[in-house]
């Protein structure tokens, strides 16, 4: 889970920001536990105690990202080099994204392999997370910048496999106050957030 940004078109830590009686960080630990997956290898620039006190004593695993203002691709590199060797895939979440489903990582665990790259489809366009096979893991060693991994998607397409779910959950990041007052407002109204959710507000892109 990439949680290393700095928040800067937010104006202020959006991952502690309070969603539904939660911080916007706690929702995707919670939901890839609901998932029944592995707990999540963090990046982050923050130390133990700082995430500790947005997560509290949810299960992870913290990876310190020294370069992360460098640019995400240096978030992914620490991410992907503190995996075990026998890692066949790693799906690649974002700490940004509260509303990413858990049966969505659920399909993806069960259908990663070394040699394919899963990607999410809702409404005709690509979101997240990724889901990267272990082939593919030099390839991302060797990014840089704050490009991301979109560039590998395009060089890879024929082992890109996608994933069709009808859910607006994929695109939606919370990278500004109007996407997050929208956030806010949809939970009060509805609970889960999901169902209205406003895409348009998000520029998400599956490079991130």
């Amino acid at each position: 889970m990439l949680a290393a940004g700095r928040s800067s078109r937010m104006g202020f830590d959006k991952l502690r920001t309070n969603l539904g009686g939660r911080p916007v960080l706690a929702h995707i630990v919670d939901t890839i536990e609901q998932a029944g997956l592995p707990p999540p290898h963090i990046v982050t620039d923050a130390d133990a105690a700082e995430l500790r006190d947005i997560l509290g004593k949810r299960e992870l695993c913290q990876t310190r990202a020294s370069d992360a203002r460098r640019g995400m691709a240096h978030s992914l590199i620490a991410g992907i080099s503190a995996l075990p060797q026998d890692t066949r895939a790693a799906i690649i979440c974002l700490g940004d994204m509260p509303f990413v489903p858990a049966s969505l990582l659920q399909r993806m665990a069960q259908q990663a392999t070394p040699s394919t790259i899963l990607v999410p489809i809702s409404d005709g366009r690509r979101g997240n997370p990724i889901t990267w096979g272990s082939d593919f893991f030099p390839a991302l060693l060797n990014l840089s910048g704050d490009t991301g991994a979109r560039s590998l998607l395009e060089k890879y397409r024929a082992s890109v496999v996608p994933i069709h779910i009808d859910d607006p959950g994929i695109h939606f990041d919370l990278d500004t106050p109007a996407a997050l007052a929208a956030a806010q407002s949809q939970w009060n109204q509805r609970h889960d957030g999901l169902t209205r959710l406003p895409t348009k507000l998000s520029d998400q892109s599956p490079d991130r």
